[in-house]
């Protein structure tokens, strides 16, 4: 999957929980009831997609290489009781047309290998009374066609799993729109019942709401955030740096950080339900890490 894609599921899973968790405030509200089915029974076909896009088909490769390895061996076999009966009689036509060697049969494409195995299998019962005395049985004769069959049902193996993984991605990408567009037209809309009724849950949806970026480089900005009465850390602090997408929630013990910010100056505002909003200019300079301690007082 896309960073962007993988972000809108974490984003998705959030605001899922937060839900789930909440429960008791819209138990009797249907309409409510009813986009948050629709938006879990979507969450879990991406998952179902998930496990067709990251099965592990080395092993239907790996089985239709034993296969035709297998009826390289066969073919081999069978085509040296023939070479020595052309060779004895003189039928040169015959020697020629099956003179194979291994190296030429293993470059084949099975399609192919499995048609010469059927021209030679042709040739052997028709001529199995000649070829008997220089060692061919019938059962052993058979057992090129046990090769040969074993080897058609994974022709296509390999690709119909290349497909089924194409389609799974491209699944994805549709169903995280559709839940994308039930979100913004349908559940957002459904929560504004909610901003009076229920302030703190309604503020705990808009955070979680909000998509997080993954992060991989070092720290640009970093903090602690605690209440100015206990001096405890305060979690579940929303910490925006505006005029960006950069966002991110503080931890139990109160820490934030973001990460990969350009230099420049920015506004960052803490925002938590039962605390006032506190926003503070500052400037990042390219390569030191900025430290912001904020202490927020309880509305």
């Amino acid at each position: 999957m896309k960073k962007n894609e993988i972000e809108i599921i974490r984003m998705v899973d959030t605001t899922l929980d937060l839900v789930n968790k909440n429960s008791s405030v819209w138990s009797g509200n249907v309409p409510f009831h009813n986009v948050v089915i629709a938006i879990t029974q979507k969450r879990s076909e991406i998952n179902d997609n998930i496990q067709i896009q990251t099965k592990d088909f080395t092993g239907i490769a790996k089985e239709k290489k034993e296969k035709l390895t297998a009826l390289v061996d066969r073919i081999l076999d069978i085509a040296g009781f023939v070479l020595s009966y052309a060779d004895e009689t003189g039928q040169d036509d015959i020697y020629n047309l099956f003179d194979y060697s291994r190296t030429h049969l293993m470059r084949t494409k099975a399609e192919e290998l499995t048609n010469k195995a059927t021209n030679l299998y042709q040739f052997t019962v028709a001529n199995l009374a000649v070829l008997e005395p220089y060692g061919l049985t019938e059962a052993f004769n058979n057992t090129l066609v046990t090769n040969r069959d074993a080897l058609v049902t994974l022709i296509d193996s390999p690709q119909t799993a290349k497909n089924a993984r194409k389609l799974a991605t491209s699944q994805i990408s549709a169903l995280i729109k559709d839940i994308s567009n039930i979100l913004n037209r349908r559940l957002d809309y459904e929560m504004r019942a909610y901003k009076s009724t229920s302030p703190k849950f309604y503020l705990l949806y808009q955070q979680s709401r909000q998509i997080i970026n993954i992060q991989t480089t070092k720290i640009s900005i970093s903090g602690k955030i605690t209440d100015s009465a206990s001096g405890l850390p305060v979690k579940d602090v929303m910490v925006t740096l505006t005029g960006t997408t950069h966002k991110t929630l503080s931890t139990d013990k109160g820490n934030f950080r973001f990460e990969n910010i350009e230099k420049g100056r920015y506004e960052i505002v803490f925002a938590r339900f039962g605390y006032k909003t506190q926003s503070f200019k500052i400037n990042i300079t390219e390569g030191i890490t900025t430290k912001l301690n904020p202490v927020l007082e309880q509305s």
